[in-house]
């Protein structure tokens, strides 16, 4: 497995990985978020960052929790902003998790921001339009 001297897995290696374990194309994943089946590729290359709005419902594709799947993003591409949101404390990979712990985990990143206030387990997904859809 190869990892970054943080030990946390690339967001773009996440993805594929996820996608290819749960048996997905990449033209299922870019139907469902409205994009070019090429938008995919580049991401799981790490050519091109998605949109940081596309997570949410990435992450209900993938069923990995919405949060960690945005920290993670947060901490490749945003690194001073996560930092700021949540201190010293990287992101771990399921690998990691179920190592450390035992249990099989889905959550990729730490509960606790870093003056230790529990982070809060909510996403809102939405869009402008106003229009309800029920995610998978």
């Amino acid at each position: 497995m190869n990892q970054r001297n943080d030990r946390s897995v690339p967001f773009s290696e996440f993805l594929r990985r996820r996608r290819t374990a749960l048996r997905l194309k990449q033209a299922d994943i870019a139907a469902a978020l409205h994009v070019e089946p090429e938008s995919i590729g580049n991401w799981e290359n790490g050519r091109r960052r998605m949109e940081l709005d596309k997570i949410p419902r990435l992450a209900a594709i993938l069923r990995v929790n919405a949060n960690d799947l945005c920290r993670l993003a947060l901490f490749e591409w945003h690194p001073r902003l996560y930092d700021t949101l949540f201190g010293a404390d990287r992101p771990r990979s399921p690998r990691e998790d179920a190592q450390q712990t035992g249990v099989s985990s889905r959550n990729l990143l730490p509960a606790r921001a870093a003056d230790g206030r529990l982070l809060e387990a909510r996403v809102i997904v939405g869009h402008s339009l106003g229009e309800a859809e029920q995610l998978p």
